[in-house]
């Protein structure tokens, strides 16, 4: 999966996150190359690929929760590299005035990874974790509650960039620490994961 979700607010308007979808594509077109039939759920236009088995392009969460639990049924492994909105909120049939004062309700989306961990525990799953503070500890936590292989943990300073920082933690293995690596090596590196 791969780009941040939106949530309608009213027919305009959105809330969404600063994922640009970079890495997430980039580990599908890779992954296609090296020969593995790839399908890609995303919310960003992904590049034309003849390698790519299927590209299914959504939006909210609810959306990409449908597709997912679809897509997993015929597939070996998952690289949950989109930025789920964590949040949704009821949306209003019509657009709201700027003179017009709007309290917005939220409710939390379904934990798409979460779900999957627990129905699919013979798939090879891999989450990422996006925090600015207890990171690892955060991280390990997400890992076994999700039931996941391997999370890959990192910070806000990443998003949208061409080098990255991040560790590795998996179930049964020492962590692996990466620090300023391009985009092409982070591929390499969590492509190796499989």
């Amino acid at each position: 999966t791969c780009g941040g979700t939106t949530e309608a607010i009213d027919n305009v308007r959105v809330i969404t996150n600063r994922s640009t979808g970079k890495l997430g594509s980039r580990l599908a077109h890779m992954a296609a190359f090296m020969g593995a039939e790839v399908t890609i759920v995303s919310t960003v236009s992904v590049l034309d690929n003849p390698h790519l088995k299927e590209v299914v392009y959504v939006e909210s969460a609810s959306d990409m929760r449908e597709v997912v639990n679809s897509k997993i049924k015929h597939n070996d492994c998952l690289y949950m590299a989109a930025a789920v909105s964590d949040f949704t909120c009821n949306k209003s049939g019509k657009k709201f005035k700027r003179s017009e004062n709007q309290t917005l309700e939220l409710e939390a989306t379904a934990d798409i990874l979460a779900e999957i961990g627990s129905k699919y525990s013979e798939k090879r799953l891999i989450g990422f974790c996006l925090e600015d503070h207890d990171l690892e500890t955060k991280a390990k936590e997400k890992m076994k509650k999700k039931n996941l292989d391997y999370i890959v943990a990192n910070t806000s300073n990443n998003i949208g960039k061409q080098t990255r920082s991040f560790t590795i933690y998996a179930q049964k293995s020492d962590k692996q620490k990466f620090e300023n690596i391009s985009l092409n090596d982070t591929v390499v590196k969590l492509l190796k994961l499989i």
